[in-house]
């Protein structure tokens, strides 16, 4: 269940703790999807580079899970819209031993 918290304000400004809300949110669903495989939700949810390069407690981005979880799809989908991801590390560094398991993409070569 997500539960939005909504400071009313005059004017037109959205409340920062309304925005951060919804991108803390963001992040956990697009991770959570990432880990389940959901295609359609890590597509229709990963709009920007910032998204892409955004980290779980582990510090690992939704293309370190998509590899760690056996998602083929997603790590395709991720690595080619975003190629920047390909090259963020884990907060060990080895992220790139993890990534040679998919060395049939293209992107890879």
């Amino acid at each position: 269940m997500v539960v939005f918290v909504l400071i009313v304000k005059s004017g037109n400004q959205i409340p920062n703790i309304f925005v951060l809300t919804i991108l803390k949110d963001t992040i956990s669903i697009l991770h959570n999807a990432t880990t389940a495989g959901v295609v359609p939700v890590v597509s229709e949810l990963l709009t920007s580079e910032r998204l892409a390069l955004s980290r779980d407690q582990y510090g690992a981005t939704p293309l370190h899970k998509a590899v760690l979880f056996y998602q083929p799809k997603l790590v395709k989908l991720i690595a080619d819209k975003f190629r920047i991801t390909t090259r963020a590390k884990d907060q060990v560094g080895s992220f790139i031993v993890c990534l040679k398991l998919f060395s049939q993409y293209s992107f890879l070569q």
